[in-house]
C-alpha cells in the first residue's frame, strides 16, 4: 500500500500498488486515515540534521544516515538515556 502527496511523478507506480494520494494542493492533508503527516515529519528531521550536523551527504553514505534518523526517530520518545549512566 502506498500513502503519497499529489506529485505526478508516483504516476509510474499506478497498478504496483494500492495508491492511496492527498492532495495539498486542494488543502487536503487527511482522508480518514490516510495522511502523509508522519513520513514528512521524518524526512523535515533527517534534512534539519543533516543541515545542521554534517552539513552534506554522499550518496555512498546516505543509508548509514537515514538508517541513524530511522533509529533516533524511532526512539525519540524513550525515558532512559541512550548511553546509561554517561551523564
Amino acid at each position: 500500500m502506498l500513502f503519497t502527496d499529489d506529485a505526478r511523478l508516483y504516476n509510474r507506480t499506478s497498478g504496483s500498488y494500492k495508491h492511496h494520494r492527498i492532495n495539498h494542493q486542494e488543502s487536503m492533508y487527511v482522508s480518514g486515515n490516510v495522511h502523509t503527516q508522519t513520513i514528512e515529519r521524518f524526512f523535515a528531521l533527517v534534512k534539519n540534521g543533516i543541515r545542521g550536523t554534517h552539513h552534506s551527504v554522499s550518496r555512498r553514505h546516505l543509508p548509514t544516515y537515514l538508517n541513524e534518523y530511522v533509529w533516533r526517530y524511532n526512539h525519540r520518545d524513550d525515558d532512559e538515556a541512550m548511553f546509561p549512566g554517561s551523564c
